[in-house]
């Protein structure tokens, strides 16, 4: 199976937002990595069993994590350069391919399930 994905919706907005806002010394980059990091935690809750988050939950702060630590340079250098800034873009497919992939895992576990239950 070939699965594409791309950010989920307005991520890529947020992502250039934060980076933008950081770059240019303007702290409240912080307030859009959390809107960033909610609709992704959001985004497993929904979509996980909750017995299952737990490690997809992790995973996705420390990416969270990652991000907010390049998104600190950018802050203290007061730039962003290219190849910084595709990195951080790079962040939106990042998470919604590692959720993309957990459900897909969680759905092939039911299945599985369900066929040695019957």
């Amino acid at each position: 199976m070939i699965v594409v994905v791309s950010a989920f919706t307005k991520i890529t907005d947020l992502l250039v937002l934060a980076s933008q806002k950081a770059a240019s010394n303007d702290e409240s980059f912080k307030e859009v990595v959390t809107e960033i990091e909610k609709n992704h935690l959001d985004a497993i809750k929904e979509l996980i069993p909750v017995g299952e988050q737990s490690s997809s939950l992790s995973h996705i702060k420390r990416i969270i994590n990652h991000l907010e630590t390049l998104l600190d340079g950018c802050f203290l250098l007061g730039e962003l350069s290219p190849r910084t800034s595709d990195t951080i873009l790079s962040f939106g497919e990042l998470l919604s391919s590692y959720i993309i992939a957990e459900v897909l895992q969680q759905q092939h576990k039911i299945a599985a399930i369900k066929t040695v239950e019957s």
